[in-house]
C-alpha cells in the first residue's frame, strides 16, 4: 500500500459525524494527539470551525431561512461553515461534545490496547 493510501486511511479513521438540529449533520476530523493540549480549556467555536470538513442536509433554506432559501443542497464550504456556525449557537455544543467524545474514545482505545 502506498504512503498516500495509508495517509488517506488514517484520515478516514479520524473522521466522525455530529448530529445537529433540523436533520443536519456535520463531519469533523478528530484532532491529532499532538493537538490535544489545545483543548485543555475546553472546545471553543474556533475549534468547531476548524475541525468540521463536511456536512449533509444543508440547504439554502437552512443557510438563509425558509422564507428566502430553497431546498437546494449547498455544497460544503469551510468559509460558509465558519460564518453559519458563528450565528447558530445551538450548533456549537453538539459538535464540541462530539469532538470531545472522539478524543476521549481515542484515548480509551489506546489505553485499552496498551493494557493488553
Amino acid at each position: 500500500m502506498s504512503a498516500q493510501s495509508l495517509i488517506a486511511r488514517l484520515a478516514e479513521q479520524r473522521r466522525h459525524w455530529a448530529e445537529l438540529p433540523g436533520g443536519v449533520r456535520v463531519r469533523f476530523s478528530r484532532p491529532h494527539e499532538t493537538e490535544f493540549a489545545r483543548f485543555r480549556l475546553g472546545i471553543t467555536v474556533e475549534h468547531v470551525c476548524e475541525y468540521v470538513d463536511g456536512w449533509e442536509g444543508v440547504t439554502e433554506a437552512v443557510v438563509l431561512g425558509p422564507s428566502i432559501g430553497s431546498d437546494a443542497p449547498v455544497p460544503f464550504d469551510a468559509a460558509l461553515w465558519r460564518e453559519l456556525v458563528r450565528d447558530r449557537l445551538d450548533w456549537v455544543p453538539p459538535v464540541a461534545e462530539a469532538i470531545a467524545k472522539a478524543i476521549t474514545d481515542h484515548l480509551a482505545a489506546k489505553d485499552a490496547t496498551a493494557k493488553n
